[in-house]
């Protein structure tokens, strides 16, 4: 199409008109929505849209789903009439895309219809509003439109045509340019893609085999905590077989004793029978069991008091006296006053409807005020204000100190049973502490229980306390007084109100009342009441639906766990002794059962030394009370020094009887504790944990092989027997002791201040012997009890006291780790001249770790040392003790390399110990020592000699297959 030109009239195309179009924008809420915006704006028709375009907030589009505004970066052409303007406005953003847009506004203006004035065809372009105030106009000269012809005209219509093609085809070319040079960029663009994307694939290929790893782990991880839960489950049932098993084993002891017991008193009724002598009255027969003694007096055997009863009679008195011993939780009654031969009395007015409160039921028992020397002479006296004018009295029973304290009423067939109860030992008393609606309450209570404790009935009485003093003294005073005495009088009255009964009630509960005491003040300072509150929390602990006793039992006595002689027994005891020590445990124990809380902290301490002393884990609340009782200084101390000992038990220095389950879990168990507490153990503990792993997966396999579970007990049970009876033998011991060899981790260091050798583990320096060379004797005995320096100040007391310190040194030396005791085993050899005589005068005594040093000393001081031949008979008896030859191992083989001088006092300790195992492992190690000792054995004329000769020889030659 022909371009027309040549007029100056405005421009009145389309392409000159206010116009707009519509867009759609992706909003940052995430919804798309449509907006209206302007391509051309004619300032001469629509002069308000000048200001905007000027302001450039011309396309700014308001967001309806925010408070956004979009600033929509369009190229907008611009027409002045009056101006005679035409420009297209390019924003900053498209200034790269000037030729593009021109070009596209010339192809729409070659398709105008319209004659295009001269400031249309020569259109500017500009990339600000701004720019348009400094532009002019290209008008034509005015011709007059006569002075030309009509050719004339198409001619410069075509030529003006030509010129626009011309433009446009230099713009095109320019255009084509661009998009090749565009096209190479997104080609180099495409290759670095490809690029990319070949790395985010080997990424990708990366993640998926670390997922597959992380998947193999979680699994494996899976399996492993499936098998810990799996041996935990094992454990514990082992472990509650292991309870049982003791319950059984006490109860049927106990029935031995009683059916013992019978058997005697029926031999001694036969015996009088056969004799023809009839029972004299006055004469005492004795029954002496293992722990209790029993006397008869006036009695016949057959009529012999009930077991652990014993009747005596008071001739200044009066009286009889019953005392009643009993095992089982609650305390020991004794019964004070009992008419002689007065049986209880029925009276006929026993179902007299008058009763005080019942004894589940009662909510409101007075605490009365009433001073007495004696027992009140009835019942009513004890209660003046509740005096019957009839008469007609009830069963009654009072409970008082130095006052009466309380009263109950009863029927007669509510009181026989308590009567009942006292003479078949199941009356007991508890000083209960309970917390109910987070309140305290403090009560004495009677209870009759049945055989496994539990309690049928009881009598109770709430005592308050309610953080005032005015109200509590009465309260405190009653507590203050029963702690005192540790004493309480029960008196049982019969249906005419007089006294019967009385009964002292002996209970070890000062330390209770006082833990109570402390526990109320703590909980009413947090929470103050009032006798309301008082009464209401009251009203609950005597409902008939009030669980006063609780259920759960305990095999507790004043002397549990008093020796642990294996590890086996000292985790028994952490274990148990460390449940009952959790925190809501402990409160029912002590609070509820009321078992001396004096005795439980002697349990405590005797289960937390037995378990440091084998090397065995004990929970937090035993870790707590270990370092408030002296046991260690600090948790870190406390950890470290169980690690040591429990190292020694691993490589057989001291006994053991633990399976390799329970070995593993008791190192699984220090190792956690020992990150908690950041420390790091020695190469040495982790290969003896990573041993003990190794031990207790195989262990698990064979039990995983198809054998029953009591062949698997049975084979553990071997085991612990070949332990027991100190079979050094077997291969896997072996190679357990030879994987840590405690004499390769110890180290000569010379001191040149000194000019002594000492030894120390490898890590150690030797710098503290600078120090203590002028340390007092006594200085350097406290440092024996320091765990970071006893075994340097232990190497500088014998340097210089000599014997004068031996026996401190060797009473620490039990404390050491196996490290420790192979260093100084070492430096004792160097100094063992002086040492002898004291040695070997200790041998019948020493601990395992000074015998061991002892006879490392001797070996290295046997030669033309007639002390040594003395002594090595009485060596050979230590040895053979368990409790003091912990690592028979590594006594037998010190003790073999004694050579010709142990042959003699071999055969008679063989000849004293037929058969004995550890003998023939010591003559198959002195076969190494001294070739030719077995032949020499098997020749002898002793049968024992041969026969031992025999079983070394086997034994070596199991050990060598």
């Amino acid at each position: 199409m022909k371009i027309k030109m040549g007029t100056d009239q405005p421009y009145r195309g389309h392409l000159g008109r206010t116009a707009q179009t519509s867009v759609l924008i992706s909003s940052t809420e995430g919804p798309v929505f449509p907006a209206s915006v302007y391509t051309c704006v004619n300032v001469t028709q629509t002069p308000e849209l000048q200001q905007a375009l000027l302001d450039g907030t011309l396309n700014h589009v308001p967001c309806p789903f925010s408070d956004h505004t979009y600033k929509l970066a369009m190229p907008v052409v611009y027409h002045d009439e009056e101006r005679s303007l035409f420009v297209l406005i390019l924003p900053e953003e498209l200034r790269h895309e000037e030729f593009k847009h021109r070009s596209a506004l010339l192809d729409a203006l070659a398709k105008e219809r319209e004659i295009l004035p001269a400031y249309v065809r020569a259109f500017h372009t500009v990339f600000s509003p701004q720019a348009i105030e400094n532009l002019e106009s290209p008008r034509e000269s005015e011709v007059p439109e006569s002075a030309q012809p009509h050719e004339d005209q198409d001619e410069a219509l075509q030529n003006a045509n030509q010129a626009a093609r011309d433009l446009l085809e230099q713009e095109r070319i320019q255009l084509e340019q661009q998009q090749q040079q565009l096209a190479q960029e997104q080609q180099q663009l495409e290759d670095a893609r490809k690029e990319l994307e070949s790395a985010r694939q080997q990424l990708e290929d990366a993640r998926k085999e670390l997922e597959s790893s992380q998947q193999h782990f979680s699994t494996t991880n899976q399996t492993l905590e499936a098998d810990r839960a799996a041996l935990q489950e094992l454990r514990a049932q082992f472990e509650n077989e292991q309870l049982d098993l003791q319950r059984v084993r006490e109860e049927l002891e106990e029935q031995r004793r009683v059916l013992l017991v019978e058997s005697l008193n029926l031999e001694q009724a036969r015996l009088n029978a056969l004799e023809n002598s009839p029972a004299v009255p006055d004469e005492r027969t004795q029954v002496v069991t293992d722990d209790q003694f029993i006397e008869v007096f006036g009695e016949s055997a057959d009529d012999a008091s009930p077991n652990n009863v014993a009747y005596a009679f008071d001739e200044d008195e009066g009286k009889e006296i019953i005392e009643i011993d009993a095992d089982s939780e609650g305390y020991e009654i004794e019964e004070i006053l009992e008419p002689a031969g007065a049986p209880y009395d029925s009276a006929a007015n026993a179902e007299a409807t008058q009763i005080i409160e019942s004894p589940l039921n009662s909510t409101s028992l007075s605490i009365l005020e009433f001073p007495l020397d004696t027992l009140p002479e009835s019942f009513e006296n004890a209660f003046s204000s509740d005096a019957d004018s009839d008469n007609n009295l009830d069963y009654g029973l009072i409970l008082y100190q130095d006052y009466t304290l309380a009263g109950w009423r009863l029927l007669e067939e509510e009181i026989q049973p308590y009567v009942t109860a006292l003479h078949e030992q199941s009356l007991r008393f508890f000083f209960q502490y309970r917390e109910i609606n987070n309140l305290p309450l403090l009560s004495l209570m009677l209870a009759r229980v049945d055989a496994n404790e539990q309690a049928l009935e009881s009598i109770a009485l709430p005592i308050p306390l309610l953080g005032d003093s005015a109200t509590d003294t009465k309260s405190q005073q009653i507590l203050t007084q029963l702690a005192n005495d540790e004493r309480l009088r029960i008196a049982l009255y019969n249906a005419a109100g007089e006294p019967h009964i009385a009964f002292d009630i002996i209970a070890p509960i000062a330390a209770n009342i006082a833990w109570a005491r402390s526990r109320a003040s703590q909980l009413l300072a947090e929470n103050p009441a009032d006798p309301a509150a008082f009464q209401e929390i009251t009203k609950t602990y005597l409902a008939d639906d009030f669980e006063r006793l609780g259920t759960m039992r305990h095999t507790f006595e004043k002397g549990s766990f008093a020796h642990a002689m294996r590890p086996s027994q000292a985790k028994l005891a952490a274990g148990v002794v460390g449940y009952w020590s959790l925190d809501d445990v402990f409160d029912y124990l002590i609070g509820i059962r009321s078992f001396p809380l004096r005795d439980f902290r002697a349990i405590q301490r005797r289960a937390i030394e037995q378990s440091i002393e084998w090397g065995i884990y004990i929970n937090q609340p035993l870790q707590q009370l270990a370092i408030s009782e002296g046991f260690a200084p600090d948790l870190r101390t406390l950890t470290e020094r169980i690690i040591a000992n429990f190292a020694e038990v691993s490589v057989g220095i001291r006994a053991n009887d633990l399976d390799p389950i329970q070995h593993w879990e008791n190192w699984d168990i220090l190792l956690e504790l020992a990150a908690d507490v950041d420390i790091v153990p020695d190469p040495s503990v982790i290969e003896l944990a990573e041993i003990s792993l190794k031990r207790a997966q195989e262990y698990q396999d064979m039990l995983d092989a198809g054998n029953s579970l009591q062949g698997d007990y049975e084979e553990a049970d071997e085991i612990l027997e070949e332990d027991e009876d100190h079979l050094l033998a077997g291969d896997e011991f072996q190679e357990m002791l030879d994987a840590v060899h405690f004499d390769d981790l110890v180290v000569a260091r010379h001191s040149e201040q000194t000019g002594i050798t000492y030894f120390l583990p490898e890590s150690a320096l030797i710098d503290s012997f600078d120090d203590m060379a002028s340390m007092s004797q006594e200085d350097l005995e406290l440092l024996l009890e320091d765990g970071s320096g006893r075994l340097e100040a232990s190497q500088m007391l014998i340097e210089r006291f000599g014997k004068d310190a031996l026996p401190a040194v060797l009473a620490a030396v039990e404390n050491m780790n196996a490290t420790e005791v192979a260093a100084l085993a070492r430096f004792t050899e160097s100094r063992a001249d002086d040492l002898i005589p004291d040695l070997i005068a200790g041998l019948d005594t020493c601990g395992p770790s000074t015998l061991y040093i002892t006879a490392r000393a001797l070996v290295a001081r046997r030669t033309n040392n007639p002390q040594v031949n003395e002594a090595i008979p009485t060596l050979l008896a230590a040895t053979l003790d368990p409790a003091r030859a912990a690592n028979q191992q590594a006594l037998l083989q010190t003790i073999a390399q004694f050579g010709d001088q142990l042959v003699a006092p071999l055969m008679r300790a063989i000849k004293q110990n037929v058969g004995d195992k550890a003998l023939i492992a010591l003559l198959s190690l002195l076969e190494n020592e001294r070739p030719g000792t077995i032949a020499e054995f098997a020749r002898d004329r002793s049968k024992p000699l041969r026969d031992a000769a025999a079983s070394a020889r086997n034994r070596m030659e199991s050990i060598q297959n």
